[in-house]
This record gives C-alpha cells, sequence and structure tokens, in this order.
C-alpha cells in the first residue's frame, strides 16, 4: 500500500509540474480582468508571477465597474469571482459580459461550490470553476488549457 500511494502522490505532483510548465504555450495573455473583492490583490500576485509583471492586471470590485472595463477595452482573460459584491450571482453576470463583446475565457472563482451550482456557471458561459482553496498557477493553468486558448495545445 505505501508503494501505491507514493506512485498516487508522485503522479500528482508530475501532473502538477507539467500544468505550471504549460504556461509557457499561453502566450497571448496580455491584460487581464478580475471581477473581485477580496481575492482581487491574491489572484493579481497569481497572474503576474505565471505571465510576467510587465501584463497588465485590471480590476473591477462591482459589476457596473466591470462592465465599464470591458467595454474601453477588451481583455484577453476574465476571472470573475462568484460571491462578487454587491449580491448579484455570478451566472446572471456572465451574460453580461458576454454581451460586452467578451468571448474570451472567462473564469469563475468560488469557494464551496457545488456540482449543481458549478454547472449552472458552466451553463452560463464560463470557461471553469476554480475554488479559492486551489487557486494557484497549477489551477490556473489547467483551467487555461481547458479553455483552450488561441495558441494553446491541450495535451489530449
Amino acid at each position: 500500500m505505501p508503494t501505491e500511494r507514493r506512485g498516487h502522490a508522485a503522479d500528482f505532483l508530475l501532473h502538477r509540474a507539467d500544468l505550471v510548465a504549460s504556461r509557457a504555450r499561453l502566450t497571448d495573455i496580455q491584460d487581464v480582468l478580475i471581477i473581485a473583492g477580496q481575492t482581487s490583490p491574491f489572484l493579481a500576485a497569481i497572474i503576474r508571477l505565471m505571465f510576467g509583471y510587465e501584463l497588465s492586471v485590471r480590476t473591477a470590485a462591482s459589476t457596473g465597474a466591470a462592465l465599464d472595463a470591458l467595454t474601453l477595452r477588451q481583455p484577453d482573460l476574465v476571472f470573475l469571482d462568484h460571491a462578487l459584491p454587491p449580491g448579484m450571482p455570478a451566472q446572471e453576470v456572465i451574460p453580461l459580459i458576454r454581451r460586452c463583446g467578451f468571448a474570451g475565457p472567462l473564469i469563475v472563482t468560488a469557494s464551496g461550490s457545488s456540482p449543481h451550482a458549478t454547472r449552472a456557471l458552466l451553463e452560463a458561459g464560463a470557461a471553469d470553476v476554480i475554488d479559492r482553496d486551489e487557486l494557484d498557477s497549477a489551477r490556473i493553468a489547467e483551467a487555461l488549457l481547458h479553455a483552450r486558448l488561441p495558441d494553446t495545445v491541450a495535451a489530449e
């Protein structure tokens, strides 16, 4: 049994290392919009570590501010906090973002999202849903590969 556990742990770590290394293939990301409250600084730091400090990372703390930011300039990637103040559910915000012309990957961050809520977010147009407890560079890379950004070849 100890060998199986070690094998599973090693496979898990190798998979995560491959995901982090895959960020080199995500070269089209130059501008990111984070629509969130409290998680913005943490998420912005991860994004800058992944893609460099020359990357434009904009933040919006409300739906109105997010729609204004999208109207001014379309980002390459949008992160949306499921618990966006002032309390509008993410599955209602996603169609508004899409109506502003944003067609790129939209990743929702959530805390303890149920399978039903995750499915509703994906059906609303999210590329992926990441639990806040799993928010790190490997999980973000996995979500971006899943979204199949242009210039990205996901391992089949």
